[in-house]
């Protein structure tokens, strides 16, 4: 079995203005599209306010020479509005860059029919979105879909893994098409929670590692039913159809937090790194990956902005307990992830970069 350790946490550093600087900031996504170009970086970032329905996302994008030091726009790329399916709020970015076009799928959310939908969004880069309207409905098959991760796979085709609500829990479906813009066909799930364990009762997908083609691994995120989220990662065939190994002890825990403090481990992003001698660059979750016998370093982003380092070790699986932080594992390769750790009342930047 395949496990990984925690090696260097490092801070995520946020240059912005007002109003952003007075924003939680979540979700982060970061990718790196040219070796010598930035670290490129969308975020979501949600306004302080007592009332929760008040409190509205929006997705803001950054840049950075070595992804840590990021600068922030001044206005959001993706708002609520002017229509419905994202009129109270947009989070939770993913992105993916397939010639020379930039997706991004988000939740959309309307707070009056208290729905959720997995939209999607596409520009020439990073800063310059159109909306281009609902990837997954919200269905009674399907409801509220959110936190999409996605990946191309050997047959041309494509498969988008994301989070949606069935009878008081969160589960991950899986959905399949022929061009990274849809249009989506639902499929059977390929993973359940594990009733008794650390992730017994709610399911969120996570960044994906590929550069080993025949084995990708996923590092997602489980929880109880109390909602103590935690990583953990699970290994698909090529392409995607079936699971071919899980861990069985969560990766990544949060460390005790102060009272008040959520008990949140969560996954958001990947990177990966082909250079062999040091640390570069992410790669967006849908981008192709590298042949089997590429090196490769990588990491994740995490709440309280924070960047790790790990590597993988052979053994029984082991568990790392580590702040909110961007972290960096190795499966053959050297592989970074970044997970998001939650905390009321300050700033949570969640982030993974991961290679492998």
């Amino acid at each position: 079995m395949t496990a990984f350790t925690v090696e260097q946490i490092a801070r995520l550093h946020l240059a912005r203005t007002s109003p952003l600087a007075e924003m939680y900031t979540l979700s982060p996504f970061v990718w790196h599209e040219q070796e010598q170009g930035p670290f490129e970086l969308l975020l979501r970032a949600v306004n302080h306010a007592q009332i929760a329905a008040e409190k509205v996302a929006r997705i803001y994008y950054g840049q950075s020479g070595d992804g840590l030091h990021f600068t922030m726009g001044d206005q959001p790329v993706l708002a609520p509005g002017p229509g419905d399916d994202d009129k109270d709020g947009c989070e939770d970015p993913t992105v993916a860059v397939v010639e020379g076009m930039t997706y991004v799928y988000y939740t959309g959310w309307n707070q009056t029919a208290r729905t959720g939908q997995l939209l999607l969004a596409a520009g020439a880069d990073g800063e310059h979105l159109r909306k281009c309207g609902i990837a997954i409905p919200s269905t009674e098959r399907v409801m509220n879909p959110k936190e999409a991760s996605i990946v191309p796979v050997a047959d041309g085709r494509w498969r988008l893994f994301f989070e949606y609500a069935h009878h008081g829990a969160s589960k991950v479906g899986i959905a399949s098409a022929s061009a990274v813009d849809g249009p989506w066909t639902v499929q059977p799930s390929l993973f359940e929670a594990r009733p008794g364990r650390w992730d017994g009762w709610h399911l969120s997908p996570g960044p994906l590692l590929c550069s080993d083609p025949t084995r990708p691994v996923m590092f997602y995120n489980g929880a109880t039913r109390d909602a103590a989220w935690r990583i953990g990662w699970i290994a698909f065939d090529a392409g995607f159809t079936r699971v071919v190994d899980r861990g069985d002890d969560p990766l990544i825990t949060p460390p005790p937090g102060a009272p008040g403090d959520t008990d949140i481990a969560f996954a958001a992003s990947a990177v990966v790194d082909h250079r062999p001698a040091r640390p570069h660059g992410p790669r967006p979750r849908g981008a192709p990956a590298p042949g089997p016998g590429a090196a490769a370093a990588g990491g994740l982003y995490a709440g309280n902005p924070t960047r790790a380092t790990t590597r993988p070790v052979r053994s029984d699986g082991t568990v790392a307990s580590v702040k909110a932080a961007m972290i960096v594992l190795t499966r053959s390769h050297d592989v970074r992830l970044r997970c998001r750790r939650q905390a009321r009342n300050s700033a949570s930047v969640v982030a993974s970069d991961c290679s492998a």
